[in-house]
Order: structure tokens, then sequence, then C-alpha cells
């Protein structure tokens, strides 16, 4: 399966943090498309996605994403 255009601008942006209506804000804005339809696009291919195992529910996890950079590793 290879992601069109939107779906990898969708991509970019799911970190398992910001909610999906801040997504479809931004996408909104960045496309100057109707927020409305952009949110119901996002829905269906996150539950498309996620129906296919490809993509997890971050609270079903009970993990956090990690936010900015890893430390360095120590040479010693």
């Amino acid at each position: 399966m290879m992601p069109d255009e939107i779906a990898v601008e969708i991509l970019k942006l799911v970190d398992g943090i910001r909610p999906v209506t801040s997504i479809a804000d931004q996408l909104a804005a960045q496309f100057s498309a109707p927020r409305d339809e952009i949110l119901a696009d996002i829905v269906v291919m996150l539950q498309e996605l996620a129906d296919d195992t490809v993509l997890e529910d971050a609270r079903s996890t009970g993990l956090r994403p990690q936010l900015g950079n890893p430390p360095a590793e120590r040479s010693e």
C-alpha cells in the first residue's frame, strides 16, 4: 500500500499526542479545504489503518510517545 500525497501529510502529523481534530484544523488551513470533509477523511483513513493493524491507538498501549531528541549515547 502506497499512501497518496494527502495520506502522507496526515501520517506526518499523527504522533499519538495530537488530537485528530487538530490535525484536521491544520490540514484544512494548509489545503484551503472544508475542515469537516478533511476530518471525515482522516477518521476513515485512520480507522482503515487500525483495522489492518498498521496503526495502534496509543491509549490502548499505555505508552506515551517520546518528544524531542533521544539522549545521546555515552562512549566510555
